[in-house]
C-alpha cells in the first residue's frame, strides 16, 4: 500500500535503461525505489536497485535463454526543490 509522508510531497529521479524497463514495469520501479528512500525499514537504496537490476537480469535470462541480455542499469537521486 501507499503511505502517507505527512503531507509532504517527495521528489525523486531515476534514470534506467531499457534492460531494465523491459522487464520491470514502471511503477514498480517507483515504489521499490520510493520505499527504500523514504520509508524507515525500507531497504537501503542500493539494495532496492540491486534487487530490480536482478529481477531484470533473471527475465532476460529466462527470455532469451541464457543468450543474450541487454545492458541492465538505474540511477536514483532524491530531489530537494
Amino acid at each position: 500500500g501507499v503511505k502517507e509522508l505527512g503531507g509532504d510531497v517527495e521528489v525523486f529521479a531515476v534514470s534506467a535503461t531499457d534492460g531494465l524497463l523491459d522487464f520491470v514495469e514502471i511503477e514498480k520501479i517507483a515504489k521499490t525505489v520510493a520505499h527504500s528512500l523514504y520509508v524507515e525499514e525500507g531497504p537501503h537504496p542500493l539494495s532496492a536497485c540491486e534487487s530490480l537490476i536482478t529481477t531484470a537480469a533473471t527475465l532476460w535470462w529466462k527470455a532469451k535463454n541464457g543468450t543474450y541480455r541487454d545492458d541492465i542499469a538505474i540511477a536514483v537521486s532524491k530531489m530537494s526543490l
